[in-house]
Order: C-alpha cells, then sequence, then structure tokens
C-alpha cells in the first residue's frame, strides 16, 4: 500500500473479518516511496509473496464490464 495506503487497510478491516474470508489471508505490503516510483515498485517490493502462488493483479482505475 502507499497512497491512503492505511484508510484502505481501515476499510479491509472493517468490512472483512476472518469468518467471512473462507481462510484467505490479507497481506500488505508497505511501499514508503509510492509518491516517486508509483505502483511498478510496490510490485518488485511484493515480488516474493507473488510468487508463492497464483497473483490476480486488478488496478484500481481499470472498469470491468
Amino acid at each position: 500500500v502507499g497512497y491512503k495506503g492505511q484508510i484502505l487497510k481501515d476499510f479491509i478491516g472493517e468490512k472483512f473479518n476472518r469468518s467471512n474470508l473462507n481462510g484467505m489471508k490479507i497481506e500488505y505490503i508497505e511501499n514508503p516511496v509510492y509518491d516517486k516510483t508509483n505502483n511498478i515498485y510496490s510490485l518488485f517490493l511484493a515480488r516474493s509473496e507473488m510468487t508463492k502462488d497464483d497473483t490476480l493483479l486488478l488496478e484500481s482505475d481499470i472498469i470491468f464490464n
């Protein structure tokens, strides 16, 4: 997380809990220089987690129809 990361974590924490995630674990990777690097560096920081299993990346500015 980077830009407004705490707001995102608070929102997810309020909406989801262990009982409604069906065992899914949510893990956050902090990018302290998000404003200078954008999301490509965030992916680099998360690379070790992303290679452990299948990864689905959804960009927040892409709309599905």
